[in-house]
């Protein structure tokens, strides 16, 4: 039986002309999007929807949970692969499968992410105590584990790890 895979996503309303090219570029990809709206109107969610109403559900959120709504549909419906994303980036044809892959590389144990910071210790500042960072844009030539994973690129399989709010 084929894995659900899904990909959830928080949105401002300012990026409301951005989101149209991530969900396109996801949408293939994928089985279901969820997006949770931060201040938008209900007429502008409605639009997005039309996108794709049979895979698109949405949340309109007064921004309370700020970047973490993606994670609002991480406990509630789901199980299968999740992927979370960024509203602003658009992912090239193969971007869930290679998610996917990582995720299974590690037995379903691991989250994988596309960004990350390995930490120094002992830490008082998140933005200044790190070693290195890894982005999206930079390619690596093996996996590496990251104390903290970027969000707007990121998966896992579910029930194997569970994450919620």
């Amino acid at each position: 039986m084929k894995e659900k895979i899904s990909v959830c996503i928080v949105s401002i309303s300012e990026r409301a002309g951005m989101i149209e090219g991530t969900i396109n570029s996801l949408l293939h990809q994928t089985d279901k999007i969820y997006l949770y709206l931060n201040n938008y109107d209900e007429a502008s969610a409605r639009q997005i929807k039309a996108i794709s109403p049979a895979k698109i559900e949405y949340i309109i959120g007064d921004n309370s949970y700020g970047d973490a709504g993606k994670f609002y549909w991480a406990d509630r419906l789901l199980d299968g692969y999740i992927l979370t994303a960024d509203d602003d980036l658009v992912f090239p044809k193969n971007y869930v499968q290679i998610i996917i892959n990582g995720i299974e590389r590690c037995g379903r144990k691991a989250i994988a992410s596309f960004h990350g910071r390995i930490l120094k210790f002992p830490m008082t500042s998140y933005y200044r105590d790190y070693k290195n960072y890894f982005s999206f844009s930079n390619q690596l030539e093996q996996d590496t584990f990251v104390h903290i994973g970027g969000t707007g690129c990121m998966g896992w399989h579910s029930p194997s790890i569970n994450i919620s709010m």
